[in-house]
């Protein structure tokens, strides 16, 4: 460092695979019409001989997978889609003001409100099952404070590394392989 004032920084970045990530249900999809039809129809349609296990294990995969677009189609890019809401119904409105709605006008603009009603407490309830804060339901709508109690709940919830026997196992393939032995080892049955 000769006439540079700036100092020497090292950074260490693991892009560890850690594998698929876990299927979360989310409470608010209970509230959304098409959620129970979704569910019977996966339900209905997936077809598996073998053991009643086996069969309820392969339903819910693919339960699991049909949920999974269904939730995208429907809630996936929740902001775009509330921003567009909110311009279609500002349109409305001041055309509304200016000239006056159609009955299917009028039909519209009801269906956006209600759309987007629902987007925005969709939006709300996942925060909230993410933070499993109260303060939602309190009535303050801090988002930094609850994007800040979903980044606290994974941290403390991830496992970085492992110490065994002395040495730490930093590798998720090791950490999984440790876990899974450890309770395999205790869930072992007493001969």
């Amino acid at each position: 460092r000769d006439v540079s004032d700036h100092c020497l920084i090292l950074l260490k970045y693991d892009d560890f695979d850690w594998g698929p990530k876990p299927f979360r249900f989310n409470n608010h999809w209970l509230k959304n019409s098409g959620f129970q039809k979704v569910v019977e129809e996966t339900w209905g349609s997936t077809m598996v001989a073998g053991r009643k296990g086996f069969i309820a294990k392969e339903k819910l995969k693919r339960l699991k997978g049909s949920l999974k677009v269904w939730n995208k189609e429907v809630y996936g890019k929740v902001d775009a889609k509330i921003e567009e809401l909110t311009n279609s119904i500002e349109i409305l409105e001041v055309k509304c003001e200016n000239v006056g709605l159609s009955e299917d006008e009028l039909g519209n603009r009801k269906e956006f409100f209600d759309h987007l009603w629902l987007l925005l407490k969709s939006k709300d309830s996942l925060e909230f099952q993410k933070s499993r804060s109260r303060w939602l339901r309190e009535g303050d709508a801090n988002t930094a404070y609850f994007h800040a109690c979903v980044d606290s709940r994974k941290k403390a919830n991830s496992i970085v590394d492992l110490k065994k026997d002395g040495s730490w196992l930093v590798k998720p393939g090791e950490i999984k392989e440790e876990i899974v032995s450890h309770f395999r080892r205790h869930f072992d049955e007493v001969e």
